[in-house]
């Protein structure tokens, strides 16, 4: 089933990298200032913070879903810009696994996620 013409499945997935930017941006901006108050924060400021931010993280599992799913419905034509696009992004926290020292859980999971959807539905 082909729902989206590979332009507009590679205008998606060009869409996707721009919103991971973004959000990447804002989140070390966030960390910065976090770091910055960190001091003068109680620690139910710090847990909400960090419970907006794990919300927020949530932008990476939105992207890896809908890339897997374009995978699964249009292999022939989303498996190349997924490759392109979507998998360089994600590859880097396997990639750097050994040199993070804040470890994300769910970054590791999403990107492990989207490597078997690759495997498994990609052409």
């Amino acid at each position: 089933m082909t729902f989206l013409t590979e332009s507009e499945s590679s205008q998606l997935l060009d869409l996707c990298v721009q919103v991971l930017q973004a959000f990447k941006q804002d989140k070390e901006a966030k960390l910065e200032q976090f770091e910055a108050e960190r001091k003068k924060m109680d620690p139910e400021d710090e847990e909400l913070f960090m419970q907006q931010l794990e919300k927020a993280n949530r932008v990476y599992s939105y992207v890896m879903d809908l890339s897997g799913t374009l995978l699964k419905c249009m292999p022939e034509q989303c498996s190349p810009q997924v490759r392109d696009k979507i998998l360089p992004i994600y590859s880097k926290s396997l990639l750097n696994l050994n040199a993070q020292t804040n470890l994300d859980d769910s970054g590791v999971l999403d990107a492990l996620c989207l490597l078997c959807d690759c495997l498994e539905f990609g052409n």
